[in-house]
């Protein structure tokens, strides 16, 4: 278990020093669950996620605009027939 741990660590620690275009962006868009979600955040916010900003930021659609959202708490909202 701790060799995988530290093989994880190296692996993030190389793609962080070479900068957000070695993050993966691509692949996490394709894996990202929430994109295409309405969502809310604190303390007041709610929107549609539309993306993911190259420097990792979800960038939601919001009656008022555009915003990125960095940090925060996020809950996504989910229908009555969502599992």
């Amino acid at each position: 278990m701790v060799e995988v741990a530290e093989e994880w660590a190296t692996e993030v620690l190389a793609m962080m020093s070479e900068g957000p275009e070695e993050w993966g962006l691509d692949e996490y868009r394709l894996a990202c669950p929430t994109i295409g979600r309405d969502i809310t955040w604190e303390p007041d916010g709610s929107g549609h996620v539309i993306d993911v900003n190259t420097d990792g930021t979800l960038a939601v659609q919001t009656e008022d605009g555009r915003v990125a959202l960095a940090a925060g708490a996020v809950h996504e909202v989910r229908s009555t027939d969502h599992p």
